[in-house]
C-alpha cells in the first residue's frame, strides 16, 4: 500500500503540521519532501523520499537517536521547529537541510539554534553543524528569548 509508512508514526506527533517544513528537495529525477513532527511532542523530523509522481517510496526519521544524527538535543529544544532546503551544499547531488531548534539553551534560555544537515541519499544525516550562541562561529549577539532558528527560509 502506498501509505503503509504512516503506520510508523506515533499518536500525537501532528506530522506535517508545520507549513515551513514541507520543502521539496530535488535530486535527479526524484523528489524529496521533508516534514517535521510538532516539536513539542518529539525531537524528530522525517525526510520522505518520493517518486516522480509524488508517491512516498521511503522515509527516514531524524532525531537524537536515529537517522545518523549525532547532535545532542534536550527534550525542550524543539528540534524541527522550522526546516528549509539549502540546496546541495557539499556537491554530492543530494539536497541538504537547515533545521531550527528554537528553544536550544546554548549560552542562555531560549536563545535557539540552527542545525545544518548534510544528507545521504537515503535521507539520513551524513554530517551536521550546529550554529548557536556558543557553536558554529556565529558572532552576532543572541540573547535570552531570541529563539534563533524559529523561522527559516531559503
Amino acid at each position: 500500500m502506498p501509505f503503509d509508512w504512516l503506520r510508523s508514526l506515533r499518536n500525537g506527533l501532528q506530522f506535517g503540521s508545520r507549513r515551513p517544513a514541507m520543502q521539496m528537495l530535488r535530486r535527479r529525477r526524484h523528489a524529496r519532501k521533508h516534514h517535521a513532527c510538532r516539536p513539542t511532542e518529539a525531537l524528530e523530523s522525517r525526510v520522505m523520499l518520493a517518486g516522480a509522481i509524488g508517491e512516498v517510496t521511503s522515509f527516514s526519521k531524524i532525531s537524537d537517536t536515529v537517522g545518523n544524527f549525532t547532535g545532542t538535543l534536550d527534550s525542550t529544544d524543539h528540534f524541527g521547529t522550522s526546516v528549509t532546503n539549502l540546496g546541495d551544499l557539499d556537491g554530492d547531488g543530494i539536497a541538504d537541510l537547515a533545521v531550527g531548534a528554537q528553544y536550544d539553551d546554548d549560552g542562555g534560555g531560549a536563545r535557539g539554534a540552527i542545525y545544518v544537515l548534510l544528507l545521504n541519499a537515503d535521507g539520513t544525516v551524513k554530517s551536521h553543524q550546529k550554529i548557536s550562541d556558543t557553536a558554529g562561529g556565529f558572532t552576532a549577539s543572541i540573547v535570552d528569548g531570541d529563539r534563533f532558528g524559529s523561522s527559516l527560509t531559503n
